[in-house]
């Protein structure tokens, strides 16, 4: 594994699944992908969720939620993802990563409240 610096106030998640995609010890489970520099392949998911310690779904949907994007169709158990601040060999560009996802979860946040007081709105009877 290449020992990269992150920059200062990374959560340790992204540090965590890129670290784990650019050790070669893992590439079995989940690696870069041969095509791309910006995006991984989990080459099996029974067993990354083994070494990730929690069910396969609940990484899927952190992955989802911290900006990784699904990226075509890997066949069986194989599955790639990919953002475009996720660099092989530029761990910096992950806190622009970062702040784009959570920029994106204020604006579901703010859209989901938005949606509730229309609801409330409508059942209101006067």
């Amino acid at each position: 594994m290449v020992n990269n610096k992150y920059p200062a106030g990374l959560m340790g998640f992204y540090k965590n699944v890129y670290e784990e995609v650019d050790d070669p010890s893992s590439d079995s489970i989940i690696s870069w992908s041969p095509r791309s520099n910006r995006t991984f392949i989990i080459w099996d998911r029974k067993a990354f969720a083994d070494f990730r310690a929690c069910r396969f779904t609940k990484s899927f949907t952190v992955l989802k939620l911290l900006g990784f994007k699904r990226v075509g169709r890997c066949g069986g158990p194989h599955m790639e993802f990919g953002n475009w601040d996720f660099v092989r060999g530029k761990p910096e560009r992950l806190l622009k990563m970062q702040h784009k996802a959570k920029r994106s979860r204020a604006k579901r946040a703010k859209a989901d409240e938005l949606f509730r007081c229309a609801d409330r709105f409508q059942t209101l009877t006067i």
